[in-house]
């Protein structure tokens, strides 16, 4: 239990401190109320914890940092990669020719999508698509769980538009899907897209997202890491799916079919007929389309931002929308994440304090080293490995 935690309730209000409460009765109030009671959330944010505070202070170093470098005000320092970090920033910061272009920049991709005809239309053009929007599964390349030497390709279902297939449960969940719905088409008609075909895009991606959610895995399943892990002879792979062209996909997508894939969610996969069908075509079209106008609303101009903004307010109770020379900071340090912070560590952090944290490690790794060697009920292999 994290002594230092304050959030907020979906409706925004701070959860009320209780000092009284005893541990038997409530033990997240009789360990957190004081914190509670003292902590302030700032306004554009939905929790306040320990590790939040110190992500506050960062953040308020940085951004004036990234706007001194925007003006001039600073020299860029020589940070590999920092200068385009900057760039980028600067880009996200033109809200003036963010505000003029409005859904200018997304209208060829969301044409591509809304031009889709039927599923064999769909098949020839999904490794297009997926460079641009979610398709209803994930492949990714990442290092083998079991040898990281090499890369492997994995296999997953795609994420559902609330947070946890658990959430369907609650009594919460009808709002939560009508804000988004409504927020949806508000989306899509100020990209251009008639009311009418909003509305059906809308409601058929609400549809194809209900099936997701009965399907995937939930977090609580995720955490069960070593349940991600099956690998599968790649033509054993390709069997399972009846419609979509998986060979094609794969060929097309990433240049080549390898011998094997590493299949996260074995009871989507299992499942992948009911999902990928030309059945549900529709409604997979719809679930691609709005999918793809809430991901890119929030880079558009400031009117889309706040048109984007009800369904994370109504999941998380931020009460305002951040500013947007904070999304701009943000922006760039989400793409340019490693090359911000060699620039914080060399700025803020110093060598004396690296040299500390490194003689740390160090020396806790000497530690788990002779505690391994010492164990008594593992094998020597299993030592050997472990200390690798």
């Amino acid at each position: 239990m994290n002594k230092n935690f304050a959030v907020r309730g979906g409706s925004g209000d701070i959860i009320e401190p209780n000092v009284a409460a005893r541990p038997q009765d409530n033990l997240y109030l009789a360990i957190n109320s004081e914190w509670i009671k003292n902590t302030k959330i700032p306004e554009d944010r939905s929790r306040m914890a320990s590790f939040d505070g110190i992500d506050v202070d960062v953040e308020k170093h940085l951004m004036q940092d990234f706007a001194d470098f925007a003006s001039g005000k600073k020299e860029v320092p020589n940070v590999p990669n920092l200068g385009e970090a900057v760039k980028l920033y600067k880009l996200a910061c033109d809200f003036d020719k963010r505000n003029r272009e409005g859904a200018e920049p997304i209208k060829d991709d969301l044409a591509i999508l809304a031009g889709i005809k039927d599923f064999s239309d769909y098949n020839l053009n999904a490794p297009d698509l997926a460079t641009f929007t979610m398709l209803p599964f994930s492949l990714s390349v990442e290092p083998d769980m079991k040898n990281t030497k090499v890369n492997a390709l994995y296999f997953a279902g795609p994420g559902t538009f609330l947070p946890d297939t658990t959430t369907y449960q609650t009594p919460d969940a009808p709002k939560l899907l009508d804000t988004l719905q409504k927020q949806s088409v508000k989306l899509l008609t100020m990209a251009g897209i008639a009311q009418a075909q909003a509305e059906k895009y809308a409601a058929d991606a609400i549809k194809f997202d209900a099936k997701l959610a009965k399907i995937v895995k939930s977090t609580e399943e995720w955490a069960d890491y070593p349940a991600t892990y099956n690998p599968m002879k790649i033509e054993d792979f390709e069997a399972k799916f009846d419609q979509f062209k998986i060979a094609y996909y794969l060929k097309e997508a990433i240049g080549e079919e390898p011998e094997r894939i590493i299949v996260e969610e074995p009871r989507y996969l299992d499942h992948i007929n009911e999902i990928i069908n030309e059945e549900n075509f529709a409604e997979i079209k719809g679930w691609m389309i709005v999918t793809f106008i809430n991901a890119a609303a929030d880079t558009l101009s400031q009117d889309f931002r706040e048109a984007a903004f009800p369904f994370s307010q109504a999941l998380y109770g931020q009460p305002k929308l951040s500013s947007g020379e904070k999304q701009a900071y943000h922006i760039a340090n989400s793409a340019f994440s490693e090359v911000v912070g060699v620039y914080y560590g060399q700025t803020y952090f110093g060598e004396d304090a690296k040299k500390d944290v490194e003689d740390m490690i160090h020396r806790m790794l000497d530690v788990y080293k002779e505690r391994l060697q010492n164990n008594d009920w593992l094998s020597a292999q299993t030592k050997k490995r472990a200390i690798v």
